[in-house]
């Protein structure tokens, strides 16, 4: 059991993993919220359309320099406190 915890240990500390491994958390969230959202029965058509739009939005907004430098430090912070 203590070998098989030390190679996840060692996988988890490699860069690339954590890297697409907290990508994929944050899209799936976003995606996860808005299909959850648009799941209600009383939204509007005008309502979903913008709730949709505003996921768009959030999604571009993390292609921007700034993000990704946000995004690049905070997998670097994860790294090292595996």
């Amino acid at each position: 059991m203590k070998a098989r915890i030390i190679g996840v240990k060692t996988v988890m500390q490699n860069f690339r993993f954590l890297y697409g491994l907290k990508l994929s958390e944050t899209l799936l969230k976003l995606t996860d919220n808005l299909s959850k959202t648009l799941q209600h029965t009383s939204l509007s058509a005008a309502a979903v359309q913008k709730i949709a739009s505003m996921t768009i939005t959030t999604l571009e907004g993390m292609r921007s320099d700034a993000s990704a430098l946000t995004f690049l430090n905070l997998v670097t912070a994860l790294q090292q406190k595996v």
